[in-house]
């Protein structure tokens, strides 16, 4: 259940001294009218609401996750251009988070929430199957990164990521997210 996951991330976060926490949910959930429905979407901010914007040291990078109340505003650039126009090629699609500048995505697909990512308003990809399994994703990273390299996936001399930490990576994350995800979860936010 993402519950469990939820309460293990926030474990993590507040351990390593990361910013905000993924709270016990908005129960009288108020969905942005501007954003497509996914019910896999109403149930993540129903039972586990970001308070304030969440962030967690990802790789070199940070992976943010915004609130309910800001997802609307999120869309700016995204799934609205700067003139309020939406944007064709986003019509099921809108962001959820972001890493470094680029977005976290979610397409409305009949209730259910698939993960896609995107680098620079390119095309988007499939990263997760669901928001579920895009949070034990998380989880497995934030494991790997926080407990067992100790926050330090990077090589002092080449500052390129580990290959230890990069196999372990591929190892988990494919236990979690399968052939079909694991390469461009990694490819994403992992280079």
């Amino acid at each position: 259940m993402i519950e469990n996951v939820i309460k293990e991330i926030n474990y993590l976060v507040k351990v390593y001294g990361k910013n905000g926490f993924l709270g016990d949910g908005n129960k009288n959930l108020d969905y942005p009218e501007s954003i497509p429905y996914a019910e896999d979407v109403k149930i993540f901010y129903s039972k586990c609401n970001p308070v304030e914007k969440v962030f967690f040291d990802f790789g070199s990078s940070i992976l943010y996750i915004f609130p309910l109340e800001e997802l609307a505003n999120l869309q700016s650039g995204y799934r609205f251009g700067s003139d309020g126009a939406e944007n064709s090629e986003w019509k099921n699609s809108f962001a959820i988070g972001l890493f470094d500048d680029e977005p976290i995505i979610v397409e409305a697909i009949n209730d259910t929430a698939v993960i896609k990512a995107s680098f620079e308003s390119g095309c988007h990809f499939e990263i997760s199957e669901n928001i579920e399994m895009f949070f034990n994703a998380v989880l497995c990273v934030l494991n790997i990164q926080y407990i067992e390299f100790g926050n330090e996936p990077l090589d002092d001399v080449s500052l390129d990521f580990k290959p230890e930490f990069i196999k372990s990576l591929k190892n988990e994350l494919f236990k979690v997210l399968g052939e079909k995800y694991t390469s461009n979860f990694i490819g994403f936010f992992f280079g």
